[in-house]
């Protein structure tokens, strides 16, 4: 999102309004104005995840040819114990000609993987 897409900003958000949480989408953390910085401060704050495949220079590429590291995300949300949802996300005007139960399928094989 553009209020949040400062992890530091995110957070000081969320500490100033007790009980707000965040939709964590890695993707704009890859591509984006602020792909260069860590967002690991958000991770306590996360309350729901948006899942797709990313590059540096596309939001959404075929699952398995982004940057998005899917390992780490599920690590990082089961050190502080995230419990609730993530959903997938993919982008109808940036799928092209990609077959979308196609790419539903790869993510969801992957997540069962790391679950």
């Amino acid at each position: 999102g553009h209020l949040t897409e400062d992890p530091q900003t995110a957070v000081e958000l969320c500490q100033a309004v007790p009980g707000l949480g965040l939709t964590l989408d890695v993707s704009h953390y890859l591509c984006g104005k602020y792909a260069s910085r860590g967002h690991d401060v958000v991770y306590p704050y996360v309350y729901h995840v948006h899942l797709r495949d990313t590059s540096p220079t596309q939001l959404q590429v075929p699952i398995g040819l982004g940057e998005v590291d899917y390992a780490r995300i599920i690590s990082q949300l089961k050190r502080f114990n995230f419990g609730r949802v993530m959903s997938i996300e993919l982008l109808p005007e940036l799928l092209g000609d990609l077959d979308r139960g196609l790419e539903l399928r790869k993510i969801r094989m992957l997540m069962e993987t790391l679950l």
